[in-house]
């Protein structure tokens, strides 16, 4: 019998599997991308705190292929009520498409994992431009991946992706203006696609 593990979760992707279950795929900052099959019976679903941009507190059980099996789900956030605007809906997606095509199953992700719950709970309740939130997302990826070092070039570069990373810790954003955010960015997703990373 495999061993009861237990960790935080962003609740990123949903789809209907048959019937009479949902899996939900998400990230943890301990085991990385994670999946879980979710039964539904008579229109009830058996852990019905598991939604879409929910952080959460599972216990679960490893099973032979990705997916695993719930024990406990504890609702921790809700970032739900962001797809009330749709540009923070879209860029919600954007980050949940990233994470599912470049984030490996059962490997560590701490930094980035907290990268994107500071970034979730940005485009639920701040108003910063959806760019400047994915180039904190986009950067913290790269930082944690190791490539940053190899991408900056000067002294000011290093400055600007030094606080981007305190902005995507929870700090304060730098005061760049919509156009400057943009480009950087295009900067951010330029080096994911040279070390072979799928952009959505």
């Amino acid at each position: 019998m495999t061993e009861e593990l237990e960790t935080d979760f962003i609740a990123l992707r949903k789809v209907q599997y048959a019937d009479n279950a949902v899996i939900y795929s998400g990230l943890s900052p301990e085991y990385g991308r994670l999946g879980f099959m979710v039964r539904v019976a008579g229109g009830n679903r058996s852990f019905p705190d598991m939604e879409l941009f929910r952080l959460l507190h599972v216990q679960f059980k490893t099973g032979k292929g990705e997916l695993c099996w719930l024990v406990s789900v504890e609702l921790i956030e809700d970032f739900g009520h962001l797809v009330q605007k749709y540009e923070r809906y879209e860029a919600a997606c954007w980050i949940a498409s990233f994470c599912m095509l470049n984030v490996m199953p059962m490997l560590p992700h701490p930094h980035f994992a907290n990268a994107v719950e500071v970034a979730l709970r940005r485009l639920a309740n701040v108003a910063l431009v959806p760019d400047a939130i994915l180039t904190g997302v986009c950067l913290a990826f790269v930082f944690e991946e190791g490539w940053l070092a190899y991408a900056i070039q000067g002294k000011d570069a290093a400055e600007q992706c030094r606080r981007i990373l305190e902005m995507e810790a929870g700090n304060p954003a730098p005061l760049l203006s919509d156009e400057c955010w943009k480009a950087q960015f295009g900067w951010c997703k330029e080096i994911l696609l040279i070390n072979d990373c799928h952009i959505p």
